[in-house]
């Protein structure tokens, strides 16, 4: 029992900053002016690596809409 309450935390808590990461992400495009500007302000945004993956599928995602 408690293993899986430590595992579901720990997945709580890993959904939460990806969450977290989409939403600034999302909002850093989502206000710019233009493509170059958006450009500009996500290469200032450090990440850990692995979540170059994460980026790469929301900006697929914000591309569709």
């Amino acid at each position: 029992m408690r293993r899986r309450k430590k595992k579901r935390c720990k997945l709580k808590m890993k959904q939460r900053q990806i969450l977290s990461i989409f939403e600034g992400l999302f909002l850093t495009i989502m206000s710019s002016v233009d493509f170059e500007e958006a450009g500009h302000k996500l290469l200032k945004i450090k990440l850990e690596p692995g979540q170059e993956v994460r980026l790469e599928s929301l900006v697929a995602v914000i591309l569709c809409c």
